[in-house]
C-alpha cells in the first residue's frame, strides 16, 4: 500500500487503476504484494515475482497461453501500466485488454 501512496501518478487516476489491475491479474495470491506491482511503482530492492516453472500438474515447461499472458504483461509493464497504449501496440481494443486480464486473474485462458 505504501508504494501505491508514494507514487505521484503521472497519468492520473487512470494509472493507480491500470496498475491494480495489473497487480491483480499476475498476483499468485488473493493479496497484492509489492513485487505484483508494475515496475513504474514497484518499490526499490522489490523485484518481480519469479515465474513458476512448474505447472500445478507437476508438467514443466511453459504453454502457448503462459507465452502470450507474459507478453501481455510485458507490454503493459513498458506503457507503465497504460491500457490505452498497450492494446494500441496489442493491436486489440482496450476493452479486450482489460479482460484478457480478468481472464488471467481467473486462472483462463482468454
Amino acid at each position: 500500500m505504501e508504494a501505491l501512496l508514494k507514487h505521484d501518478y503521472p497519468g492520473n487516476i487512470r494509472e493507480l487503476e491500470n496498475a491494480i489491475h495489473w497487480a491483480a491479474a499476475i498476483s499468485a495470491t488473493d493479496v497484492i504484494s509489492p513485487g505484483d506491482l508494475p515496475e513504474g511503482i514497484r518499490p526499490r530492492g522489490h523485484r518481480a515475482k519469479p515465474e513458476i516453472t512448474t505447472k500445478p500438474d507437476g508438467r514443466a515447461g511453459r504453454t502457448l497461453d503462459d507465452v502470450a499472458k507474459e507478453a501481455v504483461l510485458e507490454c503493459i509493464s513498458r506503457h507503465h501500466g497504460n491500457l490505452t497504449k498497450a492494446a494500441r501496440e496489442l493491436n486489440i481494443g482496450r476493452t479486450t485488454l482489460w479482460r484478457w486480464l480478468k481472464a488471467y486473474k481467473d486462472g483462463v485462458a482468454p
